[in-house]
């Protein structure tokens, strides 16, 4: 089927999500070293309880690695498989939005920069986390 994609170009998308798995790799790994850092082995000062019960069955950095990798890969996948079906056409695609209004809006036109918006909102977040340890260490 051919796609009636006149903005991102696939390898356009690839790189985009390349660059925003990047992103969200550099911004996870400051967050979680920070919050190692900032933490000095002590699980109980987390605030997730989730991740703190992790942290004390784990250890504080296997249990940051065990959060935050299922993350970014399930976020890369969520982009490079949304992002291709949109720029394909796919017509399973068009079913996900269940307002009419959204339904016009995807046929529209190109519309896979909106499977790279989780990514690049979680990677800004993690980067987020880590300023606050940077902040919470210089006051």
């Amino acid at each position: 089927m051919a796609s009636r994609s006149e903005g991102l170009s696939l390898p356009s998308l690839r790189a985009l999500t390349a660059v925003g798995l990047g992103l969200y790799t550099i911004a996870a790994g400051a967050d979680a070293y920070f919050t190692r850092e900032g933490l000095g082995g002590r699980p109980d000062l987390e605030g997730n309880p989730g991740l703190r019960a992790l942290m004390e069955a784990l250890g504080v950095g296997p249990a940051l690695a065990l959060a935050k990798i299922p993350a970014g890969l399930t976020l890369w996948f969520f982009a490079a498989w949304i992002g291709r079906a949109i720029h394909d056409d796919a017509r399973w695609i068009e079913k996900i939005p269940t307002l009419p209004f959204l339904r016009r809006w995807m046929r529209s036109g190109d519309r896979c920069w909106i499977a790279l918006g989780p990514l690049y909102i979680v990677a800004a977040a993690q980067l987020c986390g880590a300023f606050a340890w940077v902040w919470i260490k210089l006051r």
